[in-house]
């Protein structure tokens, strides 16, 4: 009976381990950009499980708490998955915000109005405003009026 078990558990540990080697290799052939040194692709989970022909959450389950060690650093599996606006990854929008504030003029910062207009207008894509708020919080850049304030003090 613990041999039968023994077996077992081996069995379900090689199944682990060659769904992992799987997702690896649909990540590669799908985010070949980003390791060449671009930005993420748009990738749902979704894709990933239809190609390997598993339901989502057993994609979900086996990349929980795991990384993958690249020449750009260590990431956890889950962040090669992003969510996406038109063909554009929402990575690509956040960084490009980014690189939007990091220019901006210091005396008339960006107002989330002004960085919706200027996302939409480069990426040719239709997104709510509130997202921009959304990306903003979740990258840890103050308001446009926490900006002001800030950069006002830095000139004194």
């Amino acid at each position: 009976q613990k041999f039968k078990e023994a077996r077992e558990l081996v069995k379900l540990l090689d199944l682990r381990k060659s769904t992992l080697y799987n997702v690896t290799l649909v990540l590669l052939e799908k985010q070949y950009q980003f390791f060449m040194g671009g930005a993420l692709k748009p990738l749902k989970l979704q894709d990933v499980a239809q190609e390997l022909g598993f339901n989502e959450s057993t994609i979900s389950r086996a990349i929980s708490g795991k990384y993958l060690e690249t020449e750009q650093g260590i990431f956890a599996f889950k962040d090669f998955f992003s969510n996406a606006i038109g063909n554009v990854s929402t990575s690509e929008i956040k960084s490009f915000m980014q690189r939007l504030i990091q220019t901006e003029d210091r005396t008339k910062p960006y107002s989330d109005k002004i960085l919706h207009e200027r996302i939409e207008e480069h990426f040719g894509v239709k997104m709510v405003r509130r997202s921009i708020a959304k990306y903003r919080q979740e990258l840890d850049i103050p308001s446009f009026k926490e900006r002001k304030f800030l950069y006002a003090l830095e000139m004194l």
